[in-house]
């Protein structure tokens, strides 16, 4: 009896070490195999990696092929299925996957201290109740960005997709969006800065000196909302936000986002050749 409860421990411990320890749902199964449809040329991956977290409001799941092994995958949850060896990390999502994660946390190898890595990534975000949450969904594909494959499986194995107030409220990046915010006028954006800015000041600072954030509302309105990058000098600063104020006065064509008008932070720049009349 002795050597029957230590083989069963033994073989527990084993199981724990490679990782056999989850149980993918149908969602996230299909999720993986649509990235690797789109993203891996041919064969099987080579290191796929879905990483688990959460916010105060969202559940993230980052899905991405680790082909240059940057990070350590050393006593990872491990997965096979379809010859897709899937790696874990991160929090238990329930609706995602049912058993324990070995690894909480995606830590790279020693060996690429420095070393900026960057790979194609889809980051899928759902709410608290496990419904997707489109607005921070985002497919890394440089070819096909659209997320309706996503929104598809969510709607077919999850509860659909749901927008929050949080979501309806959030201020988004004007870079980041479907369909940035645009100038309306037919004169020129940075004609209208130039014409307001009034200094007689020599610039000397060889790359931009101030960047001004607008937040442009859901009805085209702008207001500033502050210095993302001053000068060093208080008049440049001056100078600057007056021609920011005037902008303010004309309209943009808001921005849009997974279908809906959204709230967007617009960086205005201010090059050296504005102050050097």
């Amino acid at each position: 009896m002795k050597y029957i409860i230590t083989f069963s421990i033994g073989l527990v411990y084993s199981m724990l070490a490679f990782g056999q320890t989850l149980n993918l749902t149908d969602f996230t199964k299909s999720v993986i195999k649509e990235y690797v449809s789109q993203n891996v040329e041919k064969g099987s991956p080579d290191n796929m990696i879905m990483c688990c977290s959460a916010d105060s409001c969202h559940y993230f799941v980052d899905i991405f092929e680790d082909a240059e092994e940057y990070y350590d995958t050393t006593g990872m949850s491990t997965v096979n299925f379809d010859d897709i060896d899937l790696k874990v990390s991160g929090i238990e999502l329930p609706f995602l996957f049912t058993g324990t994660i070995n690894a909480k946390e995606l830590k790279a190898n020693k060996k690429y201290e420095g070393y900026i890595y960057d790979p194609l990534i889809w980051q899928i975000a759902f709410h608290k109740d496990g419904t997707l949450c489109k607005m921070f969904t985002y497919n890394g594909t440089m070819d096909s960005p659209s997320i309706d494959n996503i929104i598809s499986l969510a709607e077919r194995y999850l509860g659909g997709v749901s927008l929050t107030e949080y979501d309806e409220k959030y201020i988004y990046s004007n870079v980041l969006v479907d369909t940035p915010a645009v100038f309306q006028q037919d004169e020129d954006l940075q004609k209208i800065l130039s014409s307001n800015i009034n200094v007689s000041k020599k610039i000397l600072h060889p790359s931009i000196p101030v960047i001004i954030n607008l937040i442009i509302d859901k009805t085209g309105k702008a207001k500033v909302d502050g210095f993302f990058k001053k000068y060093e000098d208080e008049d440049i600063n001056a100078a600057a936000l007056y021609a920011a104020e005037a902008v303010c006065k004309c309209d943009f064509t808001p921005a849009k986002h997974r279908g809906e008008i959204v709230c967007v932070n617009y960086a205005l720049f201010f090059p050296k050749s504005m102050f050097l009349h």
